[in-house]
């Protein structure tokens, strides 16, 4: 047996086993590692509430304090606030919109999120269709809402480099440190093997210099004229972004392609692989039978940054958070969370050293539908949306 690197996939650790620098076609179950009794006892009693979401479909949320949150709907741009009651019901308020039409017919938001850092602001991650010239753009937008939740009018402060693929792997994850806006785009333009014509597409090399956005986080200093640069590259489609402001960590979510899907630590120059190499498999639109592993592996090529987690098969991870220290969740206070299309929330337990980051244990907890969208709405619940229009608040049951 070759090198090994042990990566979590739900709740069952997996051992991916590495022949002639490859990834073996099966993978052996290990024995499972002793997990600490504080953190193996620590389940609680969830009572989960459903409700239909004002705008009647799935909704971007952007935590704004702890007793509500922004509500934008993907395609409408109807902007609302939710409301949590000391009785855990939630009540709503139509405040604007996203004028989306403003920007492009048949945009769709990706994301929206608010900063603790520079309060009054709404950042709006948006895609628009194809224009004129067959382009398709991912667009960054601010716009300012009182303190009675009026929204102001939607200003561009990022947009990507023209897209004629068709392709969806746009990324879009919004991230606040004191000084900076983190902002993930996916890659977006490159393709193995396809129907489609080639030059639609960049090849890997184009796709990691550094004269594009696409496959890429950057930064933007929103105190010093938009200033942008680029973190990171090698990333196929990272949907969401989390800065930890306790040890200045960037997280992202990224879906891998068949399988594959990540959770990674961004740090300033890191190549996380992509399209280079992955744990999932590559898509081949010519031969949809074929389950090709990438060439390349990350034991043999020590230049990528290899995943904190990678899970097989895919879970669909979108947005990300660490749950706040004061959370009457006692025992998950500092866990990450993590919303799935897959129909769960992740609970992924760390171990955080000044020698590095590690995971002791990532667990499901089932919603049994399409998470688009998760944030903290007080210290007693979580709020999820997802594809039926509905939102999901979890609380402990008393």
């Amino acid at each position: 047996m070759g090198n090994k690197r042990v990566v979590l996939a739900g709740s069952v650790l997996v051992i991916f086993s590495f022949l002639s620098n490859e990834i073996a076609q099966a993978y052996e179950r290990p024995p499972v590692r002793p997990i600490p009794a504080e953190i193996e006892s620590s389940r609680y009693n969830l009572s989960v509430s459903k409700i239909k979401s004002a705008s009647q479909e799935a909704e971007k949320l952007a935590y704004l304090n702890t007793s509500s949150v922004f509500g934008v709907s993907r395609t409408k741009g109807i902007i609302t606030r939710y409301y949590l009651n000391s009785q855990n019901n939630l009540s709503s308020k139509r405040v604007g919109e996203v004028s989306l039409k403003n920007i492009s017919p048949n945009s769709q938001i990706l994301r929206i999120e608010n900063s603790k850092f520079n309060k009054g602001f709404l950042y709006t991650a948006i895609t628009t269709k194809p224009d004129a010239k067959k382009c398709s753009y991912l667009i960054l937008v601010k716009q300012n809402y009182t303190k009675t939740g009026s929204m102001g009018p939607a200003s561009r402060i990022f947009q990507s480099d023209c897209d004629r693929s068709g392709n969806d792997t746009w990324g879009g994850g919004i991230a606040f440190s004191e000084k900076l806006l983190y902002f993930s785009i996916g890659e977006n333009r490159i393709s193995y093997k396809t129907a489609k014509p080639f030059t639609d597409f960049y090849s890997k090399t184009q796709l990691k210099k550094m004269n594009t956005y696409f496959g890429k986080v950057i930064s933007i200093n929103l105190s010093n004229n938009n200033e942008i640069k680029k973190i990171s590259v090698g990333h196929r489609n990272p949907t969401g972004l989390y800065f930890d402001s306790a040890s200045s960590t960037l997280f992202a979510s990224e879906f891998g392609p068949e399988g594959g899907d990540e959770i990674n630590i961004i740090s300033k120059g890191n190549d996380y692989g992509y399209p280079d190499t992955s744990f999932g498999r590559i898509y081949d639109e010519l031969n949809p039978g074929v389950k090709t592993q990438y060439p390349l592996s990350y034991e043999k090529y020590t230049k990528f940054a290899i995943p904190l987690i990678a899970y097989v098969p895919s879970i669909n991870p979108v947005q990300l958070f660490k749950l706040s220290k004061d959370s009457k969740f006692v025992d998950w206070r500092g866990n990450l969370f993590v919303g799935c299309l897959s129909g769960k929330i992740l609970r992924i337990v760390l171990n955080e050293k000044k020698t590095g980051v590690t995971v002791i244990l990532s667990e499901e907890l089932e919603i049994g539908a399409r998470v688009r969208d998760l944030t903290e709405i007080s210290n007693s619940s979580l709020l999820a949306s997802t594809d039926d229009g509905e939102l999901v608040l979890l609380s402990i049951q008393k």
